[in-house]
């Protein structure tokens, strides 16, 4: 354990763990609704932005179907895009279970993963 002192005397010892979450506390929001909705704004507007961001690499991939940047790009959002959607369905159940009456919107529920064929049947 890390133990520091603060430079007055008779101020209390300041360790690590009681600055650093515990590996068992399974969010940072410790249940408190506001943080866990504040939270869940953060993740839709970033779950929009990738599915905006997929849409432009998809036209991309029109121009520049062998272009392995975009591919590889569309593949780490569709990754990312997984992850985040189970994060926010977790905080709205977790926001439920406490009374608080909130569902995912359709545009975050229905974000299309499964990316659409382009001309060259490319698939991902």
């Amino acid at each position: 354990m890390i133990k520091a002192t603060l430079p007055h005397k008779t101020s209390p010892m300041v360790t690590v763990s009681n600055i650093i979450p515990k590996k068992n506390d399974s969010r940072e929001d410790g249940g408190n609704v506001m943080l866990m909705e504040a939270r869940l704004c953060e993740l839709m507007s970033s779950l929009r932005a990738l599915a905006r961001s997929n849409q432009d690499l998809k036209n991309a991939l029109v121009e520049s179907p062998d272009d392995t940047d975009f591919l590889n790009a569309i593949a780490e959002n569709v990754a990312v895009i997984n992850k985040q959607r189970k994060l926010a369905e977790a905080l709205v159940k977790d926001m439920q279970r406490q009374g608080v009456s909130i569902a995912l919107p359709e545009d975050i529920r229905f974000i299309d993963v499964n990316e659409q064929p382009t001309e060259t049947g490319i698939y991902l």
